[in-house]
C-alpha cells in the first residue's frame, strides 16, 4: 500500500463543504450548437419519457455506463447518430386530418380543372368544415357523414384536461398583452397534449420545435423539456403570437400563420414594407404561388430510407407500380437510396407534394372554428377551471469538495483520479465515484479534451459532489408525495429519477 506523502502535492481546502461559485455552463442547445445538433436534438425531445432511450444507446454503442457521467454538450454532440423518432400517433391524426380538409377543398378545385382559388369564400367554406367537425354531431347526421362531429370528443377532452392549467395559461397571455382566449390554440396544434410530436418534430401542447422553443427561453436538455410544461409553453406562445402581431402589421390572422409554418418568412421577404402585409394579400401571394407548382408537366421523388421498394413509393401518390416503373425505364420493384424517381402530374402526386404547404392553409380558420364552437356551446361553463395548488421549492446546490494538484512529471490523469479518488472516499460523501469518473469531472471542469496534452506544473481544480442530486423521485419519497402526482404537476421533467439542475423550480402540491 502506497504512503500518504504522494499526495503531498494535493491540496485540500480548509472548507471542503463550502459551495464555491460555478462558472455558468453554456446551454448545449445554443443557436450556435443548434446548428450542428438541432436535427437530432428536436427529434429526441419529441414527446414522452426517453431517457432511458438514449442511455441504452450510448451503453450500446459507446462503450459502456460511464456515459452517465457526459455533459449536455457531449450528449447533444452524440445525439446527432440517434435513431430518428417518429411521430406520435395522436399528432399524425390531427396532421392527417388537417390535409384532408384543406386537401379536400383545393382538389374539388383541380378535379373541375380550375385554378386553386384561396379568396375569403374558399377560406369561408373551410371554416364552416371546421367547426362542423369540431361541433357537436347532430342526432340526425347521415351515417355516411364522418366529417362532422369527428373532432368533437377531442375539443371536450381538450377542455378537460386543460382545466387545472387554465387559469396560470390566461394569466401568461394578459402579461404578455396578448387576448386570453388566443390560450385555447393548443387544442388545434394537439389537442393539449404533452407527449404530442409531429412529423417536423414539434413538441409539446403548443408543437415548438426545438429551436424555436429555445428562441423563446424554454430550456430544452437531457433531464428537462419545458415544451412539455403547460405555463412555461403558454408563455412562449403568447410572446411568439405577439411577435408575429407587430411583424405582420397587427393582423392576427397573420399572425396565426406565421405560428403554424414558415411560409410567411418568404412572404415577408416579399412584402418588404410591413403596412403592405395583410391576410388577404398573404392568401392572394400563396395562391400565386401554389397555381404555378400545380401547372408542373412533371414532379420528381428522391428515395430516402423507409423507401423499401418501388411498390411503397407508388402507394404514396397513388400511382400503380407498372406506371411509375414505365415511366422510370425500371427493369424491376428495386431502388436505392438518393435515386431520382420521375412522377406524372395527377391530382393525387399534386395533393401529396402539397401536404405540408396546405396544412399551414388551415389557419386561421381552424382556429377561429374551435373559438366559436367553445363559445356556442358554453364549454368554458362546463368545464370551469379547477386551478392546481401547488409551492414551488427550487433545487439547492450540491454540497462539493474541492481537490487542488499540480501535475508532476510523467503523471498521468487516470493516475491522479485515482489519488483524488482515495482521499475521497476518506471524505463523508454519500456518493460513491470511480476514478474514471473522476477522471471525466477533471477534464470536463478544466476543459481538459484530450487527457494526454496535460503538462508538468498544470494546475487542475475539480469540484467531487458530497451528495446525490435531487430528483423528482427524491422529493417524492422526502415528502411523502406519490411520485406520479408530482411528475404530473411537473410534465418538464423527462424521468422521475433523474438529477435536476440546481435552481430548477419545481412545483409541490400544497
Amino acid at each position: 500500500m502506497k504512503e500518504k506523502n504522494m499526495f503531498s502535492n494535493i491540496e485540500i481546502p480548509e472548507n471542503p463543504n463550502q459551495e464555491s461559485p460555478k462558472k455558468p455552463v453554456e446551454s448545449p442547445f445554443s443557436r450556435r450548437s443548434l446548428l450542428k445538433a438541432g436535427l437530432a436534438v428536436a427529434v429526441l425531445y419529441g414527446a414522452g419519457n426517453f431517457k432511458k432511450e438514449w442511455l441504452d444507446y450510448f451503453k450500446d454503442n459507446e462503450g459502456g455506463e460511464d456515459n452517465e457521467c457526459l455533459t449536455d454538450e457531449e450528449i447533444a454532440n452524440r445525439l446527432e447518430n440517434l435513431p430518428k423518432r417518429g411521430p406520435s400517433a395522436g399528432q399524425t391524426e390531427i396532421e392527417e386530418y388537417d390535409q384532408t380538409m384543406v386537401g379536400d377543398t383545393i382538389r374539388e378545385q383541380l378535379e373541375k380543372g380550375e385554378k386553386i382559388k384561396l379568396d375569403m369564400s374558399t377560406k369561408k367554406a373551410l371554416y364552416t368544415k371546421w367547426e362542423q367537425s369540431y361541433g357537436k354531431r347532430p342526432a340526425d347526421c347521415p351515417d355516411e357523414d364522418k366529417l362532422t362531429g369527428r373532432n368533437h370528443l377531442g375539443l371536450l377532452q381538450s377542455m378537460e384536461r386543460m382545466q387545472p392549467w387554465i387559469e396560470a395559461m390566461k394569466a401568461e397571455f394578459r402579461e404578455v398583452g396578448v387576448p386570453e382566449k388566443f390560450v385555447y390554440l393548443t387544442i388545434p396544434e394537439s389537442h393539449f397534449d404533452f407527449d404530442a410530436n409531429s412529423r417536423a418534430s414539434a413538441g409539446g401542447p403548443y408543437q415548438f420545435t426545438a429551436g424555436t422553443a429555445k428562441g423563446y427561453g424554454l430550456d430544452i436538455n437531457r433531464r428537462i423539456d419545458e415544451r412539455r410544461d403547460p405555463i412555461k409553453s403558454a408563455r412562449a406562445c403568447a410572446e411568439h403570437l405577439k411577435y408575429s402581431y407587430e411583424r405582420f402589421n397587427n393582423d392576427w390572422d397573420l399572425a396565426f400563420s406565421d405560428y403554424n409554418g414558415g411560409f410567411t418568412n418568404e412572404y415577408e421577404k416579399f412584402r418588404t414594407e410591413k403596412e403592405d402585409r395583410n391576410y388577404q394579400d398573404y392568401l392572394a401571394w400563396r395562391e400565386g404561388r401554389l397555381n404555378e407548382f400545380v401547372s408542373r408537366d412533371s414532379y420528381e421523388h428522391k428515395v430516402v430510407e423507409g423507401d423499401d421498394n418501388l411498390a411503397k413509393v407508388a402507394d404514396y401518390y397513388k400511382l400503380s407500380v407498372k406506371e411509375l416503373s414505365d415511366l422510370n425505364g425500371l427493369v424491376n420493384n428495386q431502388i436505392k437510396i438518393g435515386q431520382t424517381l420521375k412522377l406524372p402530374p395527377t391530382i393525387p402526386v399534386k395533393l401529396f407534394k402539397l401536404r405540408d404547404s396546405l396544412e399551414n392553409l388551415n389557419y386561421p380558420e381552424k382556429f377561429y372554428a374551435v373559438l366559436d364552437v367553445i363559445e356556442k356551446e358554453d364549454l368554458g361553463r362546463r368545464f370551469p377551471s379547477s386551478p392546481l395548488k401547488f409551492k414551488l421549492k427550487e433545487i439547492p446546490k450540491i454540497p462539493v469538495s474541492e481537490f487542488l494538484h499540480t501535475v508532476e512529471h510523467r503523471e498521468g490523469l487516470f493516475g491522479i483520479a485515482r489519488e483524488i479518488n482515495a482521499i475521497f472516499k476518506e471524505s463523508k460523501s454519500k456518493v460513491e465515484l470511480s476514478s474514471l469518473e473522476i477522471q471525466k469531472m477533471i477534464q470536463r471542469q478544466n476543459g481538459i479534451e484530450n487527457p494526454k496534452t496535460i503538462r508538468k506544473g498544470q494546475k487542475l481544480k475539480v469540484e467531487l459532489p458530497l451528495d446525490s442530486g435531487t430528483s423528482l423521485g427524491r422529493i417524492a419519497r422526502e415528502n411523502k408525495i406519490p411520485v406520479d402526482k408530482l411528475a404530473e404537476l411537473n410534465p418538464a421533467v423527462i424521468d422521475a429519477e433523474t438529477e435536476l439542475p440546481a435552481g430548477t423550480k419545481i412545483r409541490i402540491p400544497r
